[in-house]
């Protein structure tokens, strides 16, 4: 691992009598500006491929692309079964900023089944990143498989 570490943790394990407000208010602003509801199921239905938001910076990427990969790669397979694939695509800034990547600052992971990745949605979910509140939704194996981020 690079010299980047995450912090992985759930937002209950942070709740206590002292949670203040703010925090839950800022976790809404979140949901705001992803444009998302409450919850991890976001997508009319559920698929076999999650949608990370609010884990990763453009600025983490390209600090140390590899090790948050590997972190992330080593978490997320904690969720599938001994026979199943995961397809962890983590959208790679350009150094220059002249090139434009669609996706940056979203982590796709496309797991074997849908329950896998419901699993996944639901334990993720409101997890905090690095200090960062994790936001989960169902992304269509369309778009996907397309590469449409």
């Amino acid at each position: 691992m690079g010299p980047f570490e995450m912090k992985i943790q759930r937002i209950c394990d942070l709740m206590n009598d002292s949670f203040e407000e703010s925090t839950s208010k800022s976790i809404r602003d979140l949901l705001s500006i992803y444009n998302l509801q409450p919850g991890y199921a976001t997508a009319p239905s559920s698929t076999p491929i999650l949608q990370l938001l609010n884990i990763v910076t453009r600025e983490s990427l390209l600090l140390d692309y590899d090790s948050i990969y590997q972190d992330l790669n080593q978490e997320l397979i904690k969720f599938t079964h001994s026979n199943s694939t995961l397809d962890l695509l983590i959208p790679k800034p350009s150094e220059d900023n002249k090139i434009i990547v669609p996706g940056v600052g979203k982590v796709f992971i496309k797991f074997g089944t849908v329950e896998e990745a419901a699993r996944a949605a639901s334990e993720l979910a409101g997890r905090i990143f690095d200090g960062h509140t994790c936001i989960v939704s169902f992304y269509p194996p369309e778009k996907f498989d397309k590469k449409i981020f």
